[in-house]
């Protein structure tokens, strides 16, 4: 598993890409939420994170996923900004899905092309 977190070669100061590989687990989700923070990354410019999973296996289950929402709710900086899960994955796909229905708080929607994705965000 890798995590690379940078900013949008195009959108530096208003989109953070963050590029998954490998297996992913809960642990390494929060880490790299957790990373972002710790290099301030997130601004008060910052309008969404683009998160990529084409290169990436989720290994988590629906309650990782809840306790991985119900801990990006407890910032009060992640309500005010869009995420946007990039993945061409079925069972990856259901994770940004769940969350858009039953937690309106984050705003979270998945996407399959980084075009929708900047879109959406750049809204």
């Amino acid at each position: 598993m890798s995590v690379q977190c940078i900013k949008h070669p195009e959108y530096p100061k208003k989109i953070l890409l963050s590029n998954h590989q490998g297996v992913i687990k809960l642990n390494q989700i929060l880490a790299s939420w957790k990373l972002m923070i710790a290099r301030n990354m997130v601004t008060q410019s910052t309008q969404g994170i683009m998160c990529d999973l084409n290169d990436a296996n989720l290994d988590i289950t629906m309650s990782d996923f809840k306790f991985a929402i119900h801990s990006l709710e407890k910032f009060q900086w992640v309500k005010q900004i869009k995420i946007a899960v990039i993945t061409n994955s079925p069972h990856d796909v259901v994770f940004p899905m769940f969350g858009e229905k039953y937690h309106p708080t984050i705003k979270i929607r998945p996407f399959s092309t980084f075009k929708g994705a900047e879109d959406w965000i750049l809204l």
